[in-house]
């Protein structure tokens, strides 16, 4: 048991080693439409795919087995915003604008202020939680939060796919591929956004029952 206890903190461990491989690779892709498709970027996009498998099995294992531990309930999350944050802020940096027509384009459609988006929530969401269970109250992740995560890493995984292969597509498939992409953007912004609204309701709530009592 004391082995099985140790494998899902292993896959989160490697998930963080992932993460930052990714980061570097990311670091020195060019957006520049004659580089691509791109060998770097497809090593990438298959580290952050594996990446992001592993953000499912080492939770669902811990679960099975009974073996969740202290250090799984604060590495586990924390190395997930690592996955989801870095990628967004490496997608939205410097290598990914191009200058077109006179100005300057995102080749990723990620935004700057998506990222600043991203962090705040969570940044008031881990107050927020940190508050709850100061009090003894329970402020763990529900439907919404789970629902944020994975639309979020279905963005990261299309965006690195548009990024390398639209170039290779017939006009009216590279639109309906842009479109897919903003659309898992747009996305991500809607549902941190109203998965944000809930947490703070279900603070809310704790606060006035915990007055009540």
């Amino acid at each position: 048991m004391a082995v099985l206890a140790q494998i899902p903190n292993a896959i989160t461990l490697a998930r963080l080693v992932l993460s930052l491989a990714l980061f570097v690779m990311l670091g020195f892709v060019s957006a520049e439409p004659a580089s691509l498709p791109s060998g770097l970027v497809l090593v990438a996009f298959v580290t952050y795919a594996i990446a992001a498998i592993t953000d499912f099995i080492d939770g669902a294992l811990a679960r099975r087995w009974n073996v969740t531990s202290g250090f799984g309930r604060v590495v586990d999350p924390f190395v997930d915003k690592i996955l989801v944050l870095g990628s967004f802020m490496m997608l939205a940096g410097p290598n990914f604008w191009l200058v077109q027509d006179g100005r300057l384009v995102s080749t990723t459609g990620v935004m700057p202020w998506l990222v600043v988006l991203l962090t705040s929530r969570e940044l008031l969401i881990t107050v927020l939680r940190q508050v709850a269970e100061s009090r003894g109250k329970s402020f763990g992740a529900d439907w919404s939060g789970k629902l944020k995560t994975t639309i979020q890493l279905l963005a990261i995984g299309g965006i690195l796919l548009y990024l390398n292969y639209a170039n290779l597509l017939p006009a009216d498939m590279k639109k309906a591929a842009l479109w897919v992409r903003d659309g898992l953007i747009w996305a991500t912004a809607i549902i941190t956004v109203i998965s944000g609204i809930i947490y703070v309701q279900r603070a809310v709530r704790l606060v006035q029952t915990e007055e009540h009592q």
